[in-house]
C-alpha cells in the first residue's frame, strides 16, 4: 500500500479546504510534512494538530519534531 494521495484523493482534499475556508475566518495550508525541511517546522511546530490518520506516523513525525529542538 502507497502513503501517498492519488490525483483525486488530493483535488478531493482541496475542495474540502476551500469549502472550509469559505465558512471560515481562517485560512487552511495542506502541507506534505513528509518533505517539510527543519526550518518548516521550528516556525510552525506549535501549529499542528494531528487530526487522524497512521498514528505510527504520527509519532514518528513527533520524534522529528523533538529532533528540531
Amino acid at each position: 500500500a502507497s502513503n501517498c494521495l492519488t490525483r483525486e484523493q488530493h483535488f478531493n482534499l482541496i475542495d474540502i479546504k476551500e469549502d472550509l475556508e469559505e465558512n471560515s475566518a481562517y485560512s487552511i495550508d495542506l502541507v506534505n510534512l513528509n518533505e517539510a525541511d527543519t526550518d518548516f517546522l521550528k516556525r510552525n511546530r506549535a501549529d499542528f494538530l494531528f487530526l487522524g490518520g497512521d498514528y505510527q506516523s504520527h509519532l514518528d513525525f513527533k520524534n522529528r519534531l523533538q529532533q528540531t529542538r
